[in-house]
């Protein structure tokens, strides 16, 4: 069935039977009005946005409608690919970029404390530099008095 997408919500979520991460994938069409239609993200819809029109099948399950992209004519490697790429992104999505953004917080924090150190570091040297050292004694300690 060819539909015209109205609305597009992409949600990361984990699988309760597997553990494994995946995009659930939600549409709404012109041909179904304000009723959602739920699926999972692949090569095929990954770039779907609101006025695509796109082949889908479409499945009722109780008060629900599912939707699934047509397999193509091409042989199963690249499907599987598909599926290897989708369960990639998924990975990189929920457990690599929650990583990185902690590790770009903590980044932060270091270089705002290695400028702030350095700011302090600059303004002792230069204290020191500019104030008189007292002239040593004969016997090598310095004289405070004078």
């Amino acid at each position: 069935m060819k539909v015209t997408i109205t609305a597009v919500n992409r949600t990361q979520r984990v699988s309760k039977k597997t553990g494994k991460p995946f995009t659930s994938v939600g549409i709404k069409t012109q041909e179904h009005g304000e009723q959602w239609l739920s699926g999972f993200a692949n090569t095929e819809n990954a770039e779907w946005q609101a006025g695509d029109q796109a082949e889908i099948e479409v499945e009722k399950k109780g008060e629900y409608l599912n939707f699934k992209t047509p397999k193509r004519d091409s042989d199963s490697s690249s499907d599987n690919f598909g599926n290897s790429a989708a369960e990639i992104k998924n990975l990189i999505t929920l457990k690599l970029e929650p990583l990185m953004e902690r590790n770009n917080a903590g980044i932060q924090k270091i270089e705002m404390l290695v400028s702030a150190l350095g700011e302090r570091l600059n303004y002792f040297i230069s204290k020191t530099s500019t104030d008189e050292e007292p002239e040593p004694e004969e016997d090598g300690m310095p004289n405070f008095d004078r």
